[in-house]
């Protein structure tokens, strides 16, 4: 029988409560969301695809945005919020997972990976932040100073969402709701912070002795004229680096709502093969 229901665990270090939703029966594959978005809205429809029907799906919002508390002084580092995760996780009780994460959400796996290497067995990023710089919101939130960004910048960028939904444009609608249930004081932090991503971040990355897919949409795939950008890196770079190159046709930075079909699909065939053999080959060559 399917399981779906809200956890939560309370985190004594930042007096706050992490929340997170539950989808599905079998083997667990955590999913983390992008910029200050709440897990369940840009995940859903791939928790609830048939090709993960045999997944366990935990979508987890960070502190200050989704169902999650916003404790006040949260530095928003991406190794801040991987703590965070990383606490959620030993409540669970999951033990080694497979885990995906998107833009900054892929950020926050890899530091959970580094963090915490007990927890996680597999890693799948989608356009996950590498080098310093930030993807376009991200810049422009972190462009303002705090008191610019609390005095009317968040409401601007709102507004400015309000008015693209309006005319139809549907990922700016989701995008304008899911801001609106974060903290905007943890929304800009954690744009500073991944534009000041440290210089060794993707290093860092490339060390890691686990499996590792990096998942572009197809449209930001770097390739003839197209630059490679902080979340969208050359593709040689990360095959050479042993990490697998998956693209989502027909998809942007948004895939999963671009392209939920194929972004499941991909999913499902990063993480296909049984959790416990893929830990088997790691002991036999370690």
């Amino acid at each position: 029988m399917s399981d779906s229901h809200l956890g939560h665990a309370f985190l004594p270090n930042r007096n706050a409560t992490i929340r997170w939703h539950v989808v599905g029966t079998g083997k667990p594959l955590v999913l983390l969301p992008g910029l200050s978005q709440p897990a369940v809205s840009q995940f859903l429809g791939t928790a609830t695809h048939p090709a993960l029907a045999d997944r366990r799906l935990f979508m987890i919002d960070y502190l200050g945005s989704g169902f999650s508390d916003g404790p006040p002084g949260h530095d928003g580092e991406p190794f801040s919020h991987a703590e965070d995760i990383a606490a959620a996780l030993d409540h669970i009780g999951l033990g080694e997972v497979d885990v995906c994460g998107h833009s900054m959400g892929g950020t926050v796996a890899i530091c959970l990976a580094r963090l915490r290497p007990d927890l996680v067995a597999r890693l799948g990023v989608s356009e996950a932040n590498l080098f310093p710089g930030g993807g376009v919101a991200t810049k422009s939130i972190a462009s303002q100073t705090h008191k610019e960004w609390i005095g009317d910048g968040f409401d601007a960028l709102i507004a400015m969402l309000d008015d693209e939904a309006r005319g139809g444009d549907a990922r700016s609608d989701a995008l304008a709701a899911g801001w609106r249930q974060a903290d905007p004081a943890m929304l800009h932090a954690n744009a500073v912070a991944l534009v000041h991503l440290a210089d060794d971040f993707a290093a860092s990355f490339f060390a890691l002795s686990i499996p590792r897919a990096f998942i572009f949409g197809a449209r930001n795939l770097p390739s003839k004229g197209r630059v490679p950008k902080p979340d969208s890196p050359d593709p040689g770079m990360l095959e050479k680096n042993g990490i697998a190159v998956h693209s989502i046709p027909n998809a942007g930075h948004g895939m999963m709502f671009d392209n939920p079909d194929a972004y499941a699909k991909t999913l499902a065939t990063i993480f296909a093969a049984p959790l416990d053999s893929r830990l088997d080959d790691r002991r036999r060559r370690s």
